[in-house]
């Protein structure tokens, strides 16, 4: 009866260690899961973290590096020729951070009367070429047409940080009221859907540069009735 007894005892005394046993793996599994879970989430919380940091530093650098453009009326005075032109002066006064700054391909688009036209800058030569044509009995002529192959070199300008350029709005011609947007297009000759009659017309400029374009500047074109090209003048819009 006391051998059964100590049997018993032995044996439970065995249960209990072995549940003890089963018990602490367990505790050390959870410990180590847990260690692991812990790790994880550091990790990925550092790579979520990091790289939004990268993001906005791009940004911000990006932004500091964007042209930031200054522009006014030029100042334009007429000398008593057959025409006038009207400009707008555009600065690049921006301040690059690492670099950068640039107005690369800028092009200015003028909305004036509901019509988007990307003008010529004056800083580029004109759209024309010289041909040779024959005008009948062997004999020849030169005359001046207008190159296509010129219209992008014409609306297209490079303005770096610090600089200014001069960009065309419209002109006019003596005997005619009317004014004419200066796009690359009318050259020799402009073209009737650039035609802006007598009047005031609040118009917009927007530069357009590789990567971006800035805000819309506002301006005003007056253009009196007369025969004076001197009718036509520009100003900032109230």
């Amino acid at each position: 009866m006391s051998d059964r007894i100590g049997e018993t005892t032995s044996l439970l005394v065995d249960l209990a260690a072995l549940i003890a046993n089963s018990t602490s793996t367990q505790a050390t599994a959870t410990s180590n899961a847990t260690w692991v879970g812990n790790l994880f989430e550091g990790v990925v919380v550092g790579i979520v973290t990091g790289i939004v940091s990268s993001i906005i530093v791009i940004k911000l650098t990006m932004r500091y590096q964007e042209p930031k453009f200054e522009v006014v009326p030029d100042e334009d005075r007429y000398s008593g020729e057959d025409k006038r032109w009207v400009h707008l002066k555009v600065k690049n006064v921006s301040k690059p951070f690492l670099g950068g700054g640039e107005a690369t391909n800028c092009r200015g688009e003028v909305t004036i009367n509901g019509k988007p036209y990307f003008t010529k800058w004056a800083t580029r030569p004109e759209p024309l070429r010289l041909e040779v044509v024959a005008v009948g009995d062997g004999k020849f002529r030169t005359v001046v047409i207008s190159d296509p192959v010129l219209y992008d070199t014409a609306r297209n300008e490079y303005i770096p940080p610090g600089e200014e350029k001069t960009l065309d709005v419209a002109y006019r011609a003596k005997g005619d009221e009317s004014c004419f947007v200066n796009i690359p297009e009318n050259y020799p000759n402009p073209r009737n859907d650039t035609r802006v009659g007598t009047g005031q017309f609040e118009f917009t400029l927007v530069l357009h540069y590789s990567g971006g374009k800035s805000n819309p500047f506002k301006f005003l074109l007056k253009n009196g009735e007369g025969d004076s090209p001197g009718q036509l003048t520009i100003g900032r819009a109230p």
